[in-house]
């Protein structure tokens, strides 16, 4: 199975890759409250995804990782919560995106893990920059994944970038 996803990538070439990215800047200027202050900041190549899951152990890992440092980052802005301040909209910001990322986590890690031989699909990471509602920049990494042709988006994630 690995040699024909592999010889699909392969044939599929730079047609593949640019299609999920373009899909995927689309998905995110879509999302934004203001879509013109976007700044890609870079992409991962696709990968093949295998059973329902979608991320293998060094890229939980990785995500786990990240969002340890954003929940670092938000205990050291409010001198762990006793010094917290409604109006810092910034970190207020931040902690509901740590919030919306770790109940999506959740929500994928809950999902009936289907054989993990099969191939079910492509992923990709884009991270960006923009500002939020509030005029607050801030940065994000958000997972893709498509279909097992590369055409169709059907589930992204997002994790905040301390």
């Amino acid at each position: 199975m690995c040699i024909s996803v592999s010889l699909a990538m392969m044939s599929c070439g730079n047609g593949l890759n640019e299609r999920m990215r373009q899909m995927a800047a689309d998905n995110i200027r879509s999302s934004v409250v203001y879509p013109d202050s976007i700044t890609l900041l870079g992409y991962s190549e696709p990968d093949s995804c295998y059973g329902s899951r979608y991320f293998d152990a060094d890229e939980l890992e990785a995500i786990y990782t990240v969002m340890d440092k954003v929940a670092d980052k938000i205990m050291q802005s409010t001198k762990n919560m006793e010094e917290y301040d409604p109006r810092d909209l910034a970190t207020n910001e931040l902690a509901e995106r740590h919030m919306q990322a770790s109940m999506a986590l959740n929500n994928i890690m809950m999902l009936p893990q289907t054989e993990s031989a099969v191939f079910t699909g492509w992923k990709l990471k884009a991270d960006y920059e923009t500002v939020s509602a509030t005029g607050a920049r801030y940065k994000a990494e958000r997972w893709f994944f498509f279909d097992k042709k590369g055409k169709s988006l059907f589930k992204t994630f997002e994790i905040p970038i301390p």
